[in-house]
């Protein structure tokens, strides 16, 4: 049970700079912006959520120390509303009230044979920010499509998507057919 909000004083700001696929799920870490020497910091929690503002307690990471960054198991079936708080070295029940707000939307990303896209796998990336990507076919290969959610985008090689909503990426590719043979005896 939390004692009140608020009491330490501190502000935190989250913002995803990288999430790892691993067999199970994603590991997410989230960089912490805040001053740790503005109260009496014990350590952080880590909050997830399937909907804005509600992290329930089986979906927290608790972490020691004044760190600036936290990292936490998600599942790519799913966007996750994450947030912080901080809590007291003198008493853990007394806690800063939650951090902003970040929603870590799922990318699932995949090809087939003939060349690779990258990044790769699957992933979070935070809401409203963009992705790269470059789609690369091997040799004897080019790029046939590229779609996102199922939308074609074309041969392209290069993409910038932005990240609204869970999304699909999938490249396919086609073998380059050869050119017909010349005719060295043809006038």
């Amino acid at each position: 049970m939390v004692k009140s909000r608020n009491v330490l004083g501190i502000i935190l700001v989250l913002s995803l700079f990288l999430s790892t696929q691993v067999h199970s799920g994603v590991v997410v870490k989230v960089n912490f912006a805040w001053d740790a020497s503005t109260g009496d910091v014990g350590g952080y929690e880590l909050h997830r959520g399937l909907t804005t503002g509600a992290y329930p307690d089986e979906n927290k990471v608790v972490i020691q120390g004044t760190g600036t960054t936290g990292s936490m198991m998600m599942d790519t079936d799913y966007p996750w509303y994450v947030a912080a708080l901080a809590y007291s070295a003198s008493d853990p029940l007394l806690k800063s009230a939650f951090s902003n707000e970040i929603l870590c939307l799922p990318v699932l990303v995949s090809t087939g044979t003939g060349g690779t896209i990258s990044p790769s796998g699957n992933f979070f990336v935070q809401e409203n920010h963009s992705v790269n990507f470059t789609i690369t076919p091997i040799t004897g290969y080019r790029v046939k499509d590229v779609t996102v959610n199922g939308v074609s985008k074309g041969a392209v090689t290069n993409l910038t998507q932005v990240a609204t909503v869970r999304t699909l990426v999938n490249a396919t590719f086609e073998l380059i057919p050869p050119k017909p043979p010349i005719d060295v005896h043809k006038k």
